[in-house]
């Protein structure tokens, strides 16, 4: 009753009744949270239903679920990026100490397999690339041991070929003539001195021209391939005048101040003998070159005499009358205008562009040749044609006669 006074001994026991139901101590709940995964049922005291509890140990970091292994190579067994692996250290068996298989070019010598293995790919050192040792006659050529190697084909005595002990046989530029060779000189086609690529004698400056596209006007040695001829004459070569190719030799017969002319008969016949013929102009500029290179210093005279300039050199030409007693009169003397008259070769000829009254005239002769005189420029000034053998000089220049014109 509200109005009456409570009964001391009653409070303290409800007290007591009361302080026995509260929940769990916080110590208790701390506990129960440090166990691994445990699980407690609760009960709800409103619904007086249970649900499970979990709970966690939030300081744990490994994953018991999970593996890992790392390859180990040389413990025997081949796994991870190994290509092989057979638990030894031993670097020259099929499985190399890195665990790779072994091969030929990896530097490492394959004991059983492999005689060398140097670990490039250069082929003429002290290993092949086949990782086998060089010898003479794997067709390989050693640098700084061997000359030659042709494999099988070494063999004593073959030209151009190689001996046995991997040196050269007899071949073009060893300076010994074989009977393969015109000529051999041991420097590896030098065309001045006449003896071309291939062991080849330069016959004419043609020839040169022809074997050498890259050649300068100069001095050249010829051996022209008559059997009269056994040593190279030196020669001027014009390598630039109508695509070059042309050849000029010039021959000094006065070996004393009385020693006779020669006429164009024996002139032609001088030449010859140097496989040769008595010049002829091909064509205007052919004409103006022949007449420069007369009057100067270039090449020196064959034939005894020693004067080396003189416009006398051109003063007979190898162009004759084709019938004697016949003629082109007043017309320019070359061979499209003046058909009566031919060069020694039938070849083309060229003296000028304008005729001169009165010549050539019908006096000449069979093999004769005309007078000649120029001007300094090498423009034709005279000529005229004579009987009794026509007109004689000691002075008169060969020419190859194989080049005819303009290439």
């Amino acid at each position: 009753m509200l109005g009456q006074t409570a009964n001391p001994r009653a409070l303290a026991a409800a007290l007591l009744l009361g302080l026995s139901a509260c929940p769990p101590a916080i110590s208790e709940l701390t506990s129960n949270t440090n166990s691994t995964s445990s699980t407690d049922t609760a009960t709800d005291s409103s619904s007086g239903s249970t649900e499970p509890l979990v709970t966690t140990d939030t300081g744990s970091t490994t994953d018991v679920g999970s593996t890992t292994s790392q390859a180990v190579c040389g413990d025997g067994v081949v796994e991870g990026g190994e290509a092989c692996d057979d638990g030894n250290s031993v670097n020259s068996d099929d499985c190399l100490e890195t665990c790779e298989l072994a091969e030929c070019g990896d530097g490492v010598v394959h004991a059983g397999e492999e005689q060398c293995d140097d670990g490039n790919r250069e082929d003429g050192d002290l290993c092949l690339n086949s990782c086998v040792k060089p010898t003479c006659g794997d067709g390989v050529i050693q640098k700084g041991l061997e000359q030659c190697d042709d494999g099988s084909d070494n063999a004593f005595g073959l030209y151009g070929g190689c001996t046995p002990f991997c040196l050269y046989g007899p071949r073009c530029g060893d300076s010994l003539l074989d009977p393969q060779e015109s000529c051999d000189d041991g420097n590896d086609g030098d065309p001045s001195d006449g003896c071309l690529d291939g062991c080849v004698s330069a016959v004419s400056c043609l020839s040169i021209k022809e074997g050498l596209s890259r050649t300068e006007t100069g001095l050249y040695q010829i051996l022209p391939d008559i059997p009269d001829i056994e040593e190279a004459i030196e020669v001027w070569c014009d390598m630039d005048t109508d695509g070059g190719g042309y050849t000029f030799l010039k021959v000094d017969v006065q070996k004393q101040a009385n020693s006779p002319a020669f006429s164009a008969v024996l002139a032609e016949e001088k030449c010859a003998s140097y496989g040769l013929r008595l010049f002829v102009p091909r064509t205007q500029e052919h004409a103006e070159t022949a007449y420069y290179l007369a009057v100067s210093k270039n090449v020196s005279p064959v034939g005894g005499g020693i004067i080396a300039t003189d416009p006398g050199y051109m003063s007979i030409l190898g162009i004759y009358p084709k019938v004697v007693g016949q003629s082109c009169i007043g017309a320019p003397f070359n061979s499209e205008d003046c058909a009566q008259w031919h060069a020694s070769d039938d070849g083309p000829f060229w003296v000028s562009k304008a005729g001169i009254n009165g010549q050539p005239s019908k006096s000449n002769c069979s093999g004769c040749s005309m007078y000649y005189e120029w001007f300094d420029d090498g423009k034709i000034a005279n000529y005229f044609a004579l009987k009794q053998g026509g007109f004689s000089s000691p002075r008169f220049l060969c020419a190859a006669g194989d080049k005819k014109g303009p290439n």
